[in-house]
């Protein structure tokens, strides 16, 4: 990838990817291997880079993520665990509402969801790769050694608990907005609003898409949300008669 022309671009989004990260908190402080205490159960990942074009934009977005399995695995990983996903009939069922019931639909999406899920429960450590030590001496002017590690303070896409523990702070948060899924299709939302028609929302791991009367509900929801959850609002409107 670094003999292509658009290479500098490519740069670009895993710094800027990896700067979000520290928004986020997501990096600790940097450690040898020498310096860790072997009678302390850790979880020790490479890092795996994801790279896509977004289609509408032509724009390159880079993600950093753990590789899944521990080189030193002080978890031990009895099932696997993934954040809950919408199912076709629950995403039918949406929309069929809000042509039904003359509702607009908008969505919105958390940023960097997995590092806002909060601490792991297992100290965990990513292997610094080359983007990461240039970046980081970049920004730090400190020279990391190959192989090199860089504790980890929340979940990290690829980390084998990293969509259960989004899925129970995103849960655990709507809950606190009076928010309920439905127990037939769990990524399926409602919240009471009394005399008024109730607000309805689905969740696709990151992606909420809700239907409401007015664009008012939407925006009174992202300003409460982005109290626990930063959020990035999507200014696109489904009509009814758009759907």
């Amino acid at each position: 990838m670094k003999k292509l022309d658009e290479w500098g671009e490519w740069k670009d989004a895993e710094w800027k990817q990896l700067d979000s990260m520290v928004t986020d908190n997501m990096f600790g402080s940097p450690v040898s291997r020498l310096d860790l205490k072997r009678d302390i159960p850790y979880n020790i990942m490479r890092v795996v880079w994801s790279y896509l074009v977004k289609l509408h934009t032509q724009k390159k977005k880079a993600r950093i993520c753990g590789d899944g399995r521990p080189l030193r695995p002080g978890t031990k990983c009895l099932q696997k665990t993934y954040a809950a996903c919408a199912s076709m009939t629950g995403i039918r069922l949406l929309l069929v509402i809000v042509a039904y019931d003359n509702r607009v639909m908008m969505a919105t999406d958390a940023i960097n969801a997995y590092a806002q899920s909060g601490p792991l429960e297992r100290t965990t450590y990513l292997v610094v790769d080359d983007a990461n030590r240039e970046w980081y001496y970049e920004r730090n002017k400190i020279l990391l050694s190959p192989g090199s590690l860089i504790e980890l303070n929340s979940s990290i896409q690829g980390h084998p608990y990293a969509g259960g523990n989004w899925q129970e702070k995103v849960n655990l948060v709507l809950s606190s907005m009076n928010w309920s899924s439905l127990k037939h299709e769990p990524c399926l939302y409602q919240k009471d609003m009394g005399d008024a028609p109730d607000q309805l929302m689905c969740r696709q791991v990151d992606d909420m898409l809700f239907t409401v009367k007015t664009e008012e509900e939407y925006h009174d929801f992202n300003r409460e949300i982005s109290k626990e959850i930063w959020m990035k609002p999507k200014t696109n409107l489904l009509l009814p008669t758009m759907v």
